[in-house]
């Protein structure tokens, strides 16, 4: 249902004051579910796009920020399809690709108004890809 990495679920158990936690209770999916609200929510609200939220979901946030400093998404003639292409992590590529086409056809279905078009617009916005650059 949700994967996580056992640190990364020790850490939300610490956060939420979960004292008694063990990690052998990620296989529960009720556990699972809310730890990955809990993660996914953490994301969307340090990351501003679903592209990089798909990226830090599998990479990690860590390795995230570290492709954005590296200068991913800045304006040249092939963005943002280059940055997308560049990621040196080949399964973190292929995710957010996925990810971010599911996005949109999930969005769709539940009646909003989203593009792709739009999506990858807003990886060219100078505020998207610095938002890690400090």
């Amino acid at each position: 249902m949700m994967q996580f990495m056992p640190f990364v679920a020790r850490d939300i158990a610490k956060k939420e004051k979960l004292d008694s936690f063990d990690i052998s209770a990620m296989f529960d999916p009720r556990v699972a579910y809310l730890f990955g609200n809990i993660h996914l929510n953490f994301l969307e609200r340090n990351l501003m796009h679903p592209l990089f939220v798909a990226y830090a979901y599998n990479g990690g946030i860590g390795f995230t920020k570290r492709h954005l400093q590296a200068g991913a998404f800045s304006q040249n003639a092939y963005e943002p399809f280059w940055s997308m292409e560049k990621m040196v992590n080949e399964e973190s590529r292929e995710y957010g690709k996925k990810v971010l086409a599911n996005y949109v056809v999930y969005r769709q279905l539940l009646g909003d108004t989203v593009s792709i078009n739009n999506l990858f617009e807003m990886l060219l916005i100078p505020s998207a890809s610095d938002r890690f650059r400090n």
